[in-house]
């Protein structure tokens, strides 16, 4: 596959959860190879997810077509609790990976 291969984004990497801090602090994690860069969305539920003081989202680029897609969500309470889902796009395909 060649640099200049575009292709649907898809997981290279099944998708991680960690706690940390006691609970207080989740960290969700997956790799996935797209060209172009992907669009992500993240969801709680059916609910989008935006960044805020308590949620980061960060997309970085590894090497060639290979992105680490992560999200921090600190001071973590019960409302927080539920099913978490990724959505990765880009003009040939999207991907889905739940939590």
């Amino acid at each position: 596959m060649g640099a200049g291969d575009e292709i649907a984004p898809r997981f290279t990497q099944k998708p991680s959860l960690k706690q940390e801090d006691n609970g207080k602090k989740l960290v969700f994690s997956c790799a996935l190879e797209a060209s172009p860069k992907p669009e992500i969305n993240w969801f709680r539920g059916t609910t989008p997810l935006q960044e805020s003081d308590r949620i980061k989202m960060q997309v970085e680029n590894t090497s060639g077509n290979t992105y680490n897609v992560l999200m921090n969500i600190t001071g973590v309470t019960q409302a927080d609790g539920g099913s978490y889902k990724v959505v990765a796009k880009n003009k040939l395909g999207e991907t889905v990976s739940f939590y």
